[in-house]
């Protein structure tokens, strides 16, 4: 156990991971920004007619459920 701490100390002091782990998180958030970009849609997909950021009335049948 001793022994794995002084290596990961040392390794920590070389420096010679970072720039194998930079490399590696920008290609992450590349094609996570990539996998963001194909899933999203760009509009409304639904073709519904009402916004999604706007609330909608009540109908008065249910209105005895909603407090």
């Amino acid at each position: 156990m001793d022994e794995t701490c002084k290596r990961i100390a040392e390794r920590a002091d070389s420096g010679r991971g970072d720039a194998r782990s930079v490399v590696s998180q920008m290609a992450q958030i590349v094609v996570s920004v990539l996998i963001w970009w194909l899933r999203v849609p760009r509009s409304n997909s639904s073709n519904l007619r009402f916004s999604a950021f706007k609330s909608m009335p009540t109908p008065t049948s249910h209105r005895h459920v909603v407090v």
